[in-house]
């Protein structure tokens, strides 16, 4: 999507309350874009509309519920009309995880309706506008989609769905000249024509050198790791680590590998541990949206 410093292209984002959806709505206000910001509930919307200009317009959308985003897509068809939309950002998403064997069935799909289905029936009622705007479509996968891991199948089908599904779409869209991007974690493979990697690596070092600004360079630190076999999160993680250790001798990392687990509640149980046994830090990373909600929770929970 090109720069668009005055508002005349318009975008849509699913997820936006959150992580990597709340900051690309922001990113694209920033960039001048009118952003649509889909968000769940009214006080997500709002705390986002606060934190960004009057362009970005709060949009009520559930992704599994398909009367309301017949109505979403009425509303940015009543706004943008015939200019149509730039871009559509599928990023809504949750992460089931478990062992498959003992996974309650409607957890399955569940896990499949939110980030599969629900991206597929976003895109369908936003591609008018899309066509119109001659836009794209960005989907966030993850490396997810191209190597499965042991616990957590559920959140690795729908990945392993959304690839197949926006490498179809990009080629029945060709005709029209509507790219389909798929943002992934960093893979080496040929096979996509809109693809685009994340260095998760760097994102452990930049990181560690924001977090080392912010105590100043000294101090103690802690990380709790994803878990075991997660390839994106690891690299995180390790990038975090040898950064802290190469370039910052003065700060002590007190807990660096000690695994959260494949859920929010699980990593919440392992923060609470983590906080008693290591009560006094200065900063604490954690590398995926899972393991941040689990300490963020378990902080409040300990009123720090």
């Amino acid at each position: 999507m090109g720069r668009s410093r005055d508002g005349s292209q318009a975008v849509v984002v699913t997820g936006a309350s959150t992580g990597i959806g709340r900051a690309t709505a922001q990113r694209l206000d920033s960039e001048g874009f009118r952003v649509f910001a889909g968000v769940r509930k009214l006080s997500d919307g709002q705390a986002l509309r606060e934190s960004a200009s009057e362009r970005l317009v709060p949009l009520l959308l559930d992704v599994t519920d398909a009367g309301g985003i017949a109505a979403a897509a009425e509303q940015v068809e009543a706004k943008v009309g015939d200019g149509g939309l730039a871009g559509l950002v599928n990023n809504a998403g949750v992460a089931v995880g478990g062992v498959l064997e003992f996974l309650d069935i409607e957890q399955l799909r569940h896990q499949l309706e939110v980030n599969l289905i629900g991206a597929v029936a976003v895109t369908k009622a936003f591609l008018p506008a899309i066509r119109r705007g001659k836009g794209r479509i960005v989907n966030i996968s993850s490396d997810s989609g191209v190597l499965s891991t042991p616990f957590m199948a559920p959140y690795c089908a729908s990945k392993f769905g959304l690839e197949a599904v926006s490498d179809a779409l990009r080629r029945e869209l060709r005709p029209w000249g509507i790219p389909v991007v798929i943002v992934d974690s960093g893979v080496n493979w040929e096979g996509y024509q809109s693809f685009v990697a994340t260095d998760n690596r760097q994102g452990g070092i930049v990181a560690a050198r924001h977090l080392a600004e912010l105590i100043g360079g000294t101090g103690r630190v802690m990380m709790m790791r994803y878990f075991e076999g997660s390839a994106s999160t690891s690299k995180r993680e390790i990038g975090f680590l040898d950064t802290m250790r190469e370039e910052f001798p003065e700060i002590e990392v007190v807990s660096g590998n000690q695994f959260g687990g494949a859920t929010s509640d699980e990593c919440y149980q392992t923060a609470e541990n983590l906080l008693i046994n290591a009560a006094e830090v200065d900063g604490i990373f954690c590398a995926c949206e899972p393991t941040t909600f689990g300490m963020l929770r378990a902080l409040q929970d300990a009123g720090r």
